[in-house]
């Protein structure tokens, strides 16, 4: 039964490992869609490595991000967290192979197997947290431009910012001083 269980979380692990992998290389971390027309809609697709461009017509661009210092800092750190996430997920597997019960090497006693066992799982929960950071942190910047109405990324949605929705001034302009020069104060 401990060996059915053993092999259960070493395959869920497995399972979580391609997922972290096929989350990282995904390039649809952030989507904008845009319609134009009743038949034609474009998308702009974000990951952590490329942006990519498509339409309802089917055509899909993809672009490499040209550099990486030039990237904002929280994807440069999600990708950091979502290589470091792999890496873990990777020696885990490993870890955990070595300390399934049906493995034998050399010489092992039973305790040694439990403590090589432990450590493959708490590499895998690392492994996850790590991920989770990454994912949340993403999520969290994208909900913040989204609704920071001074953002500067694409949105689809153009706002006249020198009047709010009553209809009052956010600008206002200084009262003109005796040289006839007037400032704007916010």
């Amino acid at each position: 039964m401990l060996l059915a269980f053993q092999v259960l979380g070493l395959s869920l692990g497995v399972i979580g490992w391609c997922l972290e992998n096929s989350c990282t290389s995904s390039h649809s971390w952030r989507a904008h869609s845009h319609s134009q027309a009743v038949t034609t809609n474009n998308w702009q697709l974000e990951g952590l490595w490329m942006t990519c461009a498509a339409t309802s017509l089917g055509s899909v661009q993809c672009q490499r991000y040209k550099t990486v210092l030039g990237l904002p800092g929280y994807i440069q750190a999600c990708r950091a967290l979502m290589i470091i996430a792999l890496l873990l997920g990777l020696a885990s597997i490993i870890v955990s192979v070595l300390g399934l019960k049906c493995t034998k090497i050399g010489s092992t006693s039973e305790q040694v197997k439990v403590k090589i066992t432990l450590t493959g799982g708490s590499l895998f929960i690392l492994s996850g947290l790590s991920t989770l950071t990454a994912v949340l942190w993403y999520t969290a910047r994208v909900v913040q431009e989204f609704h920071d109405p001074f953002f500067a990324g694409v949105r689809g949605l153009s706002y006249n910012y020198s009047k709010t929705s009553r209809g009052q001034q956010i600008y206002r302009a200084a009262p003109v001083s005796e040289s006839g020069s007037s400032k704007a104060y916010v």
